[in-house]
């Protein structure tokens, strides 16, 4: 039978709205005064549409996508920002960072902006991602830079220490330096698999280096994420999606600020609110996985409250998997004829139980904040799993039925056309004696009578046969069809030997 909700069973907590920046930028800037205002513009606009994008807040996007209900309604957006902690552009951007809670009274006009930025509803943190470890990353950087370096290490949410190699020796070697080449690459692709969007800050013009921002931005790409462009020499902003090319993007003219504000709000929709999910009925469906994953107090539903196709395809899937379960178990039984080994017998019946105690403790599960959602999501991959196979199991079950039906009504079809065969209508002679021998009736003999049938009419079929086989195909389609309106199941790997 599908498994029931315990008593124990938590109401998942619903997830933050979170979007994560990646940064990539170039220590040698050109102008710094409008690279900053280039960072506090798209920051803001990010800013502004993810804070409208909240449950809790005034929709300032419109319509707001349905799915964005399912963000936790107590705690604020988060963007998250995550750099290389390098001079340069880096720190730039951890530092327009800083700056966005005082954008929130700033107008369009005093960041180039076409609307203001909120901080109200937002928070931000920082986090890292060094190629060596902080020791030795903070020693190849600048003297005049390690006090920095040591005030945004301390802000950061989170630092990832690759283990690269970061030697330079004196004069330095071809060795040492791809050692810092892989550093720097490895670091590039582990940053961007901590992101959801990478912002880069360089000129495309000047030449790259091995895990520079012209390489990361090119990688970034090629897996699939978008890339908001600030060309360093004049200030550009340009929106690089997957599948444009990167070199044509960059030759385009820049786009008007109404036009940026407009591929930003759309690049972050699709990033934490995918609009797409109010397209069609295939999509709702899924919105409704997602209110009975969140709000269901019942995982899986109760068989009372289902409908009877879905009882009937879970029993016939529970039926088969406890058969194809105990199978393997009973064949071995059937092959063993030798009786069980007795248990050997413990001198000390307590220190079993002992153990037992000590194991229990030592491989207790440890709580996780996870484990509702894992929970839940189990519950519901076995109930939509059952009903996705128990369609199979009676579809191919009334279809032997069918079958069966369908070969019984030609055997009895074929028994009572020989029958039929064997006993031919009885020859003239054989007609004449029987009138010779029986009684005179002169009303007989006046009226011609002709020989009475051996029996009446009777169907070659059964009157149940062809009802049955109208019933089983019907029953079939039903099936199948209830199959199609099943939704998609959550996926998840529980362990279970049926997920």
């Amino acid at each position: 039978m599908p498994q029931t909700a315990n008593d124990d069973l938590l109401l998942p907590q619903r997830p933050r709205l979170v979007l994560r920046l990646g940064f990539a930028g170039r220590r040698d800037l050109g102008d710094q005064a409008a690279l900053d205002r280039a960072l506090d513009r798209v920051f803001a606009s990010i800013g502004q549409c993810l804070a409208g994008l909240a449950p809790a807040a005034s929709p300032t996007v419109h319509p707001r996508p349905k799915i964005a209900d399912f963000y936790d309604q107590q705690l604020p957006p988060l963007l998250r920002l995550i750099t290389g902690l390098s001079e340069g552009a880096d720190t730039a951007a951890a530092l327009a960072l800083e700056r966005m809670p005082a954008l929130s009274g700033t107008t369009a006009a005093d960041i180039d902006s076409a609307r203001p930025a909120s901080k109200t509803a937002l928070e931000t943190e920082l986090a890292a991602v060094l190629p060596f470890d902080v020791a030795s990353y903070r020693a190849s950087r600048y003297g005049w830079f390690q006090a920095e370096f040591d005030r945004q290490a301390a802000l950061c949410r989170y630092i990832v220490e690759l283990d690269g190699i970061h030697a330079r020796p004196e004069p330095d070697t071809d060795l040492a330096r791809a050692r810092r080449n892989k550093g720097y690459r490895a670091q590039s692709a582990v940053l961007l698999r901590q992101a959801d969007l990478l912002v880069a800050a360089a000129d495309p013009r000047q030449p790259g280096k091995a895990g520079g921002t012209l390489e990361t931005v090119r990688a970034a790409l090629s897996f699939g994420l978008p890339v908001i462009f600030i060309d360093t020499s004049d200030a550009a902003i340009r929106v690089v999606h997957p599948e444009d090319d990167l070199a044509s993007v960059l030759s385009m003219p820049p786009p008007t600020d109404a036009q940026l504000d407009q591929r930003i709000d759309a690049l972050v929709m699709q990033l934490v609110a995918d609009p797409d999910l109010d397209a069609n009925s295939d999509d709702a469906t899924r919105l409704a996985l997602l209110h009975e994953f969140f709000d269901s107090d019942t995982i899986p539903p109760a068989v009372r409250a289902m409908r009877a196709t879905d009882r009937w395809r879970l029993r016939g899937w529970d039926y088969l998997k406890s058969r194809l379960e105990s199978w393997p178990q009973t064949r071995r039984q059937g092959n063993d004829d030798r009786p069980p080994a007795p248990a050997p017998e413990s001198s000390s019946p307590a220190e079993p139980q002992e153990l037992d105690h000590r194991m229990d403790d030592r491989f207790a599960p440890t709580a996780s904040p996870y484990h509702p959602w894992r929970d839940r999501a189990g519950r519901l991959n076995h109930h939509y799993g059952g009903l996705y196979r128990g369609a199979f199991v009676l579809g191919y079950g009334l279809a032997l039925m069918a079958v069966l039906l369908a070969s019984l009504s030609l055997v009895l079809l074929g028994m009572l056309q020989s029958d039929s065969a064997q006993s031919p209508e009885r020859t003239v002679s054989e007609r004449a004696q029987a009138l010779a021998s029986a009684p005179a009736d002169p009303a007989s003999l006046a009226t011609p009578t002709s020989e009475p049938a051996s029996h009446e009419s009777t169907p070659l079929l059964p009157a149940w046969l062809v009802p049955s086989l109208v019933l089983l195909g019907l029953g079939k389609l039903g099936i199948v069809g209830s199959w199609l309106a099943t939704p998609s199941a959550p996926t998840t790997n529980s362990g279970a030997i049926w997920p």
